[in-house]
């Protein structure tokens, strides 16, 4: 273990808590001391029997090295989204290493990807400065979140979020990153024979990264308008299913409501008419997004118990109602 040895054991676990985990790993192949010393490390042990495949994501996606495994053993642990700071965050947001729900990482744009040429075009940053952030090397496959992408090519990444943060370091100011909004007709291209607006969203999706929160939203992303017409080139990619590991060593990986899908099934169908017994639709929402957020929601044990107390869906099928479900897309690779 070279001079790592020498120090108090302490300190040598203080250290080692820095390190990213494949720094551990090649620490672990230096010698057979070495190798009983990193397996014996608690949080190594703990991430490595729970959770491989998240480490076998953050490497296939070049992130490894970004994240100190103190930080990965930490985000097991932990339970809620750092979005809306309410519900079970069953997913890991693999730029940021940090857990988010299905519906904030839909509809916050801090947790949206682009790639580094348009970060490099959009926000006058060089590559060299974006390398100082951490970039995603894309997995190929089909995706699909509200919508199916197909990527036959792995490519560069960057988390609006974090490119957010380096544009306002780098040009002094969120003011200053402001005034890289262009004007929306210098991104129009308007054809005149077809009288149609070619570049619709191109704009709107610029915009939409410019003003993503860089604080937590703190609230239900789902009763909150949303324009759904902005295209997401790269839905759900970065992430990853991640469970949370209890204090006493067991892991939730959190629940979804059958009797919510069947609502929702029902009223796409138009079975079940507004206002709907048990749902609290917001009167100015469309109740279909609002019904599909409750479908594919993930709730920890206790949350989900209380909810199935006094949800309408699992009345009607404790009643005797046939279930019938559409299933909701979840942010998964093909």
């Amino acid at each position: 273990m070279g001079l790592l040895s020498r120090l108090p054991i302490e300190i040598r676990v203080a250290v080692l808590k820095l390190v990213d985990f494949q720094s551990l790993s090649r620490l672990s192949r230096t010698s057979l001391r070495a190798k009983s010393f990193v397996e014996a490390l608690r949080w190594y042990h703990e991430v490595m029997r729970h959770c491989p495949h998240i480490l076998a994501a953050l490497g296939k996606t070049d992130l490894l090295r970004h994240h100190s495994s103190a930080l990965v053993r930490q985000v097991l642990s932990e339970r809620k989204c750092v979005s809306c700071l309410q519900e079970f965050g069953g997913i890991l947001f693999l730029p940021t290493c940090e857990r988010i729900c299905r519906d904030c990482l839909e509809k916050n744009y801090a947790y949206h990807l682009t790639d580094v040429a348009y970060a490099e075009e959009w926000f006058s940053l060089t590559r060299e400065q974006l390398q100082t952030i951490p970039i995603v090397r894309s997995i190929p496959g089909t995706y699909r979140l509200r919508t199916y992408v197909e990527h036959r090519e792995s490519h560069q990444l960057v988390s609006i979020k974090q490119l957010l943060q380096l544009a306002i370091k780098v040009h002094g100011s969120p003011e200053k990153v402001a005034e890289l909004l262009p004007p929306k007709s210098s991104m129009t291209v308007f054809d005149e024979e077809m009288g149609a607006d070619l570049s619709f969203g191109d704009f709107e999706l610029l915009e939409q990264f410019h003003n993503a929160p860089l604080e937590p939203p703190g609230c239900d992303l789902s009763r909150l308008e949303f324009d759904w017409f902005v295209p997401d080139k790269y839905p759900g990619m970065a992430s990853i299913r991640i469970p949370s590991v209890t204090r006493s060593g067991q892991l939730e990986k959190g629940h979804q409501c059958r009797g919510c899908r069947h609502s929702m099934y029902k009223y796409s169908v138009g079975v079940v008419r507004l206002p709907i017994p048990g749902y609290d639709i917001p009167p100015n929402m469309t109740p279909g997004p609002v019904l599909n957020a409750l479908a594919v929601r993930l709730r920890a044990w206790p949350d989900f118990r209380a909810h199935v107390l006094q949800c309408e869906g699992v009345r009607r099928l404790l009643a005797g109602e046939k279930e019938e479900t559409d299933k909701p897309d979840e942010p998964v690779r093909r």
